[in-house]
């Protein structure tokens, strides 16, 4: 049975869209592809960016990926076969979209690891504060 498992490339393709769809409980990447309604169609998605990463935080309802597998906490990889930049990535993520004519193919990596509580959905000015607030444990402490 060894030689099954080392010759996994020329398996059977069926099997490799089961394990793209069927998302397995480590770490995986889903490739989602959209069909803009026009070419100047936004994304409507929210994206931040961690340290050289950028990520889903939000998927409102109007935006292009509603109702698709991209999810909350998803790492964009790559937008129409290109990696978002390291420096300035949500821009380049939405300059990429922008770019698009007709559809938009998004690979992203799902993390089942799930995202700390709050930490995907501040905003950054939540986010300072939360920092500022866990260096100086003082200010949470009610003055008596």
């Amino acid at each position: 049975s060894n030689s099954d498992t080392s010759d996994s490339s020329t398996g059977d393709p069926n099997q490799l869209n089961q394990s793209q769809s069927a998302l397995s409980h480590i770490d995986d990447t889903v490739s989602i592809t959209v069909q803009k309604s026009s070419p100047t169609q936004k994304s409507g998605l929210s994206l931040v960016q961690r340290k050289k990463h950028v990520f889903v935080s939000d998927v409102p309802a109007n935006s292009l990926f509603h109702g698709t597998e991209l999810q909350v906490g998803d790492k964009i990889l790559l937008v129409n076969g290109k990696r978002p930049k390291q420096v300035d990535g949500t821009r380049h993520v939405r300059r990429l979209i922008a770019k698009a004519k007709t559809a938009v193919t998004m690979v992203v990596k799902r993390s089942n690891r799930k995202p700390q509580r709050g930490a995907i959905s501040l905003s950054p000015m939540a986010q300072r504060k939360k920092r500022r607030a866990a260096k100086n444990p003082r200010n949470i402490v009610p003055s008596a």
